[in-house]
């Protein structure tokens, strides 16, 4: 059984998690409203659209990686401090 201390430590270090995940959500989000100013533009390049597209994808699946591992350590400092079966 951890101390709790220890315990403490694990969940800042999950709102830690859960806030740089945050972060990630909003500079996508912000990015999406970029990417709608571009098609809106009269000057859409196609390439340029495709490219930005490109990137706001790989950006997505590292913010959701990020967000399920906060969430993950969420779930581990629940368990810790809750008995199995309550």
């Amino acid at each position: 059984m951890q101390s709790i201390a220890e315990q403490a430590c694990q969940y800042v270090g999950a709102i830690e998690s859960s806030i740089t995940a945050a972060q990630q959500g909003y500079n996508i989000a912000d990015k999406a409203l970029q990417l709608s100013d571009i098609l809106k533009g009269p000057k859409c390049n196609a390439e340029e659209r495709d490219i930005f597209a490109r990137e706001m994808v790989t950006h997505a699946t590292a913010a959701h990686l990020k967000a399920s591992k906060a969430v993950t350590r969420f779930r581990a400092c629940r368990q810790a401090i809750l008995p199995v079966g309550v």
